[in-house]
């Protein structure tokens, strides 16, 4: 049952660093997007 527990915290900071990193991407895009326009 412990393995069982840190395996989901692991996942589930896995999931967390995943979304993050997604997000970095979008706003990095999103600012050279800007800075081509301008």
């Amino acid at each position: 049952m412990y393995y069982l527990r840190i395996d989901l915290s692991l996942h589930k900071t896995g999931i967390a660093s995943a979304i993050t990193s997604k997000l970095d991407c979008a706003r990095l895009a999103l600012s050279l997007h800007k800075t081509g326009i301008a």
